[in-house]
């Protein structure tokens, strides 16, 4: 089964935490069921790939409630169970915030010129999560949350891969898709300029005609 758009929110676990829920489903069976929600899995695609790896059959609880409320489920799950750095946490929160984008479609209902009712592809707005709603809600600054948006923008699989498994922080990897811009270098014909200017200006008259009469200039 494939996973929800909302579980993908999240980074899966790491090798070795994967092979300790593994080798603990194989000792002592699925205890948490996986929590499915338009067809997918809302909540424990590690579970089921533990499952699949220690050959246990795995056990599927479908999630009633509306969209808003399958993300506020996943987002508590996730947050009370695994212990995320803060650029995880800022990852997640930039993807919440691009949801009010719509990235992925769900099934809408809409009235035609005629008053049938109808169904069809619409964008899923996520209650218009607003960069600071999602900052708050994963418990980093906006400015991080901006910063996992730009990794996230720039398509570096593995640059966000990186930071999505705590291996780089987002700010060293934002740096790396937005470099800063170099300072502007003078001319230095030009700063030879100016000192001159200022030699000239601080000479006073009396140094500026003695100066003048020793190139041969009259004055």
């Amino acid at each position: 089964m494939l996973p929800h758009p909302y579980a993908n929110l999240f980074p899966m676990m790491n090798k070795k935490e994967v092979q300790e829920l593994v080798a603990s489903i194989r000792d002592d069976g699925l205890q948490q069921p996986i929590v499915t929600f338009e067809g997918k899995i809302l909540d424990g695609r590690n579970r089921d790939l533990a499952c699949a790896n220690a050959q246990v059959k795995p056990r599927y609880e479908k999630y009633k409630g509306t969209a808003k409320e399958a993300l506020a489920f996943v987002m508590r799950a996730n947050l009370i169970r695994r212990h995320l750095t803060a650029s995880q946490r800022s990852m997640v929160s930039g993807k919440i915030a691009n949801l009010k984008q719509g990235e992925h479609t769900i099934t809408t209902v809409k009235k035609n010129t005629t008053g049938d009712v109808k169904q069809q592809p619409g964008r899923f707005v996520a209650g218009g999560i607003t960069l600071k709603e999602a900052s708050d809600a994963l418990g980093v600054s906006v400015k991080s949350t901006e910063r996992a948006r730009a990794v996230l923008a720039s398509g570096d699989k593995d640059l966000i891969d990186a930071v999505e498994s705590g291996e780089v922080p987002v700010t060293v990897a934002a740096r790396q898709v937005n470099p800063p811009a170099p300072k502007p270098t003078q001319n230095v014909d030009d700063i030879d300029c100016q000192r001159i200017l200022k030699a000239w200006d601080k000479a006073g008259k009396g140094g500026q005609a003695l100066f003048l009469e020793a190139i041969g200039v009259e004055v």
